[in-house]
């Protein structure tokens, strides 16, 4: 059954005292994990954090995790440690490489109810306007995307190509966010978090992947050693960490191998016939 989403508490408009109140209050998120949930503290010290008073909530994108202000200082600090770790596991569950061109939208809300149950699972808080279906519980990111209504052509951000490539903190030139003026960006329905696809070429996408599988490791076995490690992760870290093994390069490789290759259609050369190198 779908858990319905409270009310969306009322954002204020970004001011210094704001900012200085948001500040505080991540830096006591961060502390408070590191108390409760080491799982998540390890992975959050990976990832920087930076104010952007031109998104609506939070966004991330493997490097680094944006917030509005005036967003972070609306919430409770129990709810800043449910946002945070549900923003780092994302990027640990390497969303933000793994779009393919995928509808952007669809996407996030694909990103949302998987990680989502798992912070609840981890019996963390989550912000009151957070949305999530219990019975996808488990299930992959590529799997709750094909059970979304799928979008209509060309709607939707972020529809079409795409995968990443933008700047960090960019988006994905489907933002309707403000100019910077201190009035709250319109929300573009991507509930609390944006999952922004990771800057730069491919080959530096599979390498903040690889990053993040080492981090999660890392993470999965200090929480271990304090037995808090969340039973949901506890069950995917089979999974997340299994070899990936590229099944055509291991087959080239296999049949270069036993292939001969020791011939040629140049003709011999009479002086060393004798020799029995033909």
């Amino acid at each position: 059954m779908q858990v319905a989403p409270k009310p969306e508490k009322t954002i204020p408009v970004v001011t210094p005292e704001i900012r200085e109140k948001a500040k505080k209050k991540l830096q006591q998120a961060r502390s408070n994990l590191v108390l409760s949930q080491p799982f998540y503290s390890w992975l959050i010290m990976s990832i920087d954090s930076e104010a952007d008073e031109k998104t609506r909530k939070t966004w991330v994108d493997g490097l680094k995790l944006g917030y509005n202000p005036g967003y972070i200082a609306s919430l409770s600090i129990d709810e800043i440690q449910g946002l945070m770790a549900e923003d780092v596991l994302t990027c640990a569950l390497s969303h933000q490489t793994r779009r393919n061109g995928r509808d952007k939208k669809n996407w996030n809300k694909a990103s949302d109810e998987v990680v989502r149950n798992l912070i609840k699972e981890s019996g963390m808080t989550l912000p009151c306007e957070s949305e999530y279906n219990p019975s996808w519980a488990g299930k992959s990111i590529e799997e709750v995307y094909t059970l979304l209504p799928v979008p209509p052509p060309g709607k939707g951000p972020g529809s079409g190509p795409g995968g990443g490539g933008q700047k960090p903190g960019s988006g994905d030139g489907d933002d309707e966010d403000g100019e910077g003026d201190g009035q709250v960006p319109p929300d573009n329905g991507n509930g609390s978090s944006e999952v922004r696809d990771a800057p730069g070429p491919q080959s530096e996408r599979a390498e903040q992947q690889a990053e993040w599988e080492v981090r999660i490791q890392q993470a999965a076995a200090i929480a271990k050693g304090q037995g808090k490690l969340p039973a949901g992760i506890e069950r995917l870290l089979p999974e997340l960490l299994k070899p990936r093994v590229n099944w055509k390069a291991e087959l080239h490789r296999f049949i270069r191998a036993i292939a001969k290759a020791d011939y040629t259609w140049r003709l011999p050369n009479l002086r060393y016939i004798a020799q029995g190198l033909y």
